[in-house]
């Protein structure tokens, strides 16, 4: 085992952990909790669980090697438990209630951990794009 997929499976452990905890916790705070059968923020709704075990082991396996723990973890973490809500309950339990504008969003916790790390990963790639490029541009112009 590298540390990085230790470090990776701790960090996925603790998101998976946190979100299954808000989720038991919201109704006695007082948040509604309703079940989605959409994917992320109530998107693609009905979409089988293998189908995106599935995409989950590919997109991760795609970009392991591009992406810091971090990253994998928060994605893998959130991403497991939204499944094991499926697997439970046939939807994702959503409590957090966003509005903006004249857009209603439920979703939860890992919905938001999972965007996080999604942004974390496009910065990660422009910005190790950009450094690259610049290393590339400075060794191009060193007149050796």
């Amino acid at each position: 085992w590298s540390s990085k997929f230790f470090y990776s499976l701790l960090i996925s452990g603790v998101v998976l952990s946190i979100d299954q905890l808000t989720k038991l916790l919201a109704p006695a705070f007082g948040f509604a909790v309703n079940i989605n059968a959409g994917v992320s923020f109530g998107m693609m709704s009905g979409v089988s669980a293998i189908l995106l075990v599935v995409l989950l082991f590919i997109i991760l396996k795609m970009f392991y090697a591009q992406l810091p723990p971090g990253v994998l973890g928060l994605f893998a973490g959130s991403a497991v438990s939204n499944l094991l809500d499926r697997a439970i309950y046939g939807g994702v339990q959503d409590w957090i209630s966003v509005q903006i504008g004249g857009l209603h969003i439920q979703n939860n916790l890992a919905d938001w951990m999972l965007l996080t790390a999604v942004l974390a990963a496009v910065v990660q790639f422009t910005h190790g794009k950009h450094r690259k490029n610049t290393s590339n541009a400075a060794n191009n112009s060193h007149p050796f």
